[in-house]
C-alpha cells in the first residue's frame, strides 16, 4: 500500500501518510503515543486489511476504521494499565485490543486468547514481524483454560472487548485475575443494566466494581459512545468456575 495514498476523506488533493492518519485520529481522542509507535500501528494496519482482503478476520477493513474502531477503542485502556503489568486479552479476535496495546506499552507483556486458530495465527505472525517482544497468543477456550495452570489467577489485568454480557463475562474472565488485579470489561452501549444483572456473577466470583468510565470516540463525522467497567478482584474464584460453555450462557450467575 503507498502510504502517501488519501486517507482523509476530504480534499482528495489532500494526501496524508497513514502514520499521519492513525495519530490524528489517537490524537483527536486524548490518545498519545511513545515515540516511534504510530509507525508501527501504520504497519499493522497495512498487515491487518491486506490479510482480511484473503481470510476474514475483521468486519472493519478500512484504515479510517481501523484506526478509530481497532486502534482509538483499544487504547482507551491506557490510563487504567501500568508498564510492568502482564495483560491477558480474551476474546481476542485478530489481536485487539492485545497488539495496539504491546506495540503501546513497551514493559506490558500481553497474552491474547482466543478460539479462533487464523485469527490467532495473524497475531503472533503479526507480532513478530513488527518485532513486538511483550506479546504472546495462545488458542483455546477461556471456559476450559481459566482452571488450569499456568493460567488460573495469574494476570495482573484481563480485559474483553464485545465478547458477552457481563454476567458470562465475569464468569469466563475473572478466573485469570490474580487477587489484587483487576478486570476491564469494553462495552459499546451503556452498561448500567450489565453491571445490575452482573451482581450475583461479580460476588460468585470474587469481583467487585470499582469504577465506571464512559467515554466518547470520535471519528470524521461520527461519535460512538463506550464504558470501560474496571473490577477489582478482592478474593479468590472459586474452583467451580468457570463452568462449561454451555452451563454458564444457559444458566448465568
Amino acid at each position: 500500500m503507498d502510504k502517501t495514498e488519501n486517507y482523509s476523506g476530504e480534499n482528495p488533493e489532500v494526501k496524508i501518510s497513514l502514520e499521519e492518519l492513525i495519530t490524528n485520529t489517537l490524537e483527536n481522542n486524548g490518545i498519545t503515543l511513545r515515540e516511534g509507535a504510530a509507525e508501527t500501528l501504520a504497519a499493522l494496519s497495512e498487515r491487518l486489511i491486506a490479510a482480511n482482503e484473503l481470510i476474514n478476520l475483521t468486519s472493519v477493513d478500512t484504515p479510517e476504521g481501523v484506526a478509530l474502531l481497532h486502534f482509538a477503542d483499544s487504547l482507551t485502556l491506557l490510563p487504567y494499565i501500568k508498564e510492568g503489568e502482564t495483560l491477558l486479552d480474551v476474546g481476542s479476535g485478530a489481536g485487539f485490543p492485545a497488539l495496539p496495546l504491546a506495540i503501546a506499552v513497551q514493559g506490558l507483556r500481553v497474552t491474547a486468547l482466543d478460539a479462533t486458530q487464523k485469527k490467532v495465527t495473524f497475531a503472533a505472525d503479526a507480532a513478530h514481524t513488527l518485532g513486538l517482544r511483550n506479546f504472546a497468543a495462545l488458542c483455546g477456550r477461556a471456559e476450559e483454560l481459566g482452571s488450569r495452570q499456568p493460567y488460573r489467577e495469574r494476570y495482573d489485568v484481563v480485559c474483553a472487548r464485545a465478547v458477552a454480557k457481563l454476567n458470562v463475562l465475569c464468569e469466563l474472565c475473572m478466573p485469570f485475575v490474580r487477587v489484587g488485579g483487576r478486570f476491564i470489561a469494553m462495552k459499546s452501549r451503556a452498561a448500567s443494566e450489565e453491571i445490575t444483572q452482573a451482581r450475583q456473577a461479580l460476588t460468585e466470583t470474587g469481583g467487585e466494581i470499582a469504577e465506571n468510565i464512559n467515554l466518547t470516540l470520535r471519528g470524521e463525522g461520527e461519535e460512538l459512545s463506550r464504558n470501560i467497567i474496571i473490577i477489582q478482584k478482592v478474593a479468590p474464584t472459586p474452583k467451580i468456575y468457570p463452568r462449561r460453555y454451555a452451563q454458564i450462557t444457559k444458566n448465568p450467575l
